[in-house]
């Protein structure tokens, strides 16, 4: 039977394309057999007409995560990895948003600040995830979240939580980091020109920009 089995992770998130691409990286190869975002999986819903409002709720199979449900929320994994942030040491933080996620990576690529455990959510959380679907604000998805995670813990024994700790204790869930980034200077306005040239566009009614990524 377990030949049969699947794994899927499901990604609220527009970046399904990288999460995709991360699967096939070596390291992790063959983990995860597939990466859906949650639109794609409604699409599939719909094509075999099952409809989740008339299915009665059930556990999901293996496992169950105790605090490891509070993942998709800010500072979830902290609780999950049984972590303090103290606001007296640096060493370990959690950054929400793009607006302070940007700003800490190049802090940290230039050493400027000195942290062991960083949690990075640039959604400020997968529950706002931008294709979620639902009406409600990230505040209340999160209530909706803690308030099912007490309800859940209430059904779990904490000697079965470290039961299922000590069974998988032996994966290895370290991964590598090599920086590739390609540093390439930004053209000045004569180099622009010079390069349109090259490719025939040689007038203004050639030079229409692409609002989204700004290709002339």
């Amino acid at each position: 039977v377990m030949h049969r089995v699947r794994l899927s992770f499901l990604n609220p998130s527009f970046r399904t394309a990288s999460k995709k691409a991360e699967i096939r990286d070596p390291p992790v190869a063959s983990a995860v057999d597939a990466v859906l975002a949650y639109d794609e999986l409604r699409s599939l819903f719909a094509q075999d007409g099952i409809e989740l409002t008339r299915r009665p709720e059930t556990d999901f199979d293996g496992p169950r995560p105790g605090v490891g449900r509070l993942f998709p929320v800010s500072a979830g994994l902290l609780k999950t990895a049984a972590l303090r942030a103290d606001i007296l040491e640096n060493n370990i933080m959690v950054v929400g948003g793009k607006d302070n996620v940007l700003p800490i990576l190049s802090e940290l690529s230039q050493d400027a600040i000195k942290v062991e455990f960083l949690d990075i959510l640039f959604c400020e959380g997968c529950i706002n995830g931008p294709i979620i679907g639902n009406g409600f604000s990230r505040f209340s998805r999160k209530e909706i979240v803690t308030n099912y995670v007490r309800h859940e813990l209430t059904r779990q024994r904490q000697e079965d939580i470290e039961s299922f700790l000590d069974e998988y204790a032996c994966v290895d869930l370290h991964r590598g980091f090599t920086n590739r980034a390609i540093s390439l200077p930004i053209p000045g306005q004569k180099e622009v020109k010079a390069i349109l040239r090259s490719i025939k566009k040689l007038g203004p009614e050639n030079e229409l920009n692409s609002a989204a990524c700004g290709y002339p």
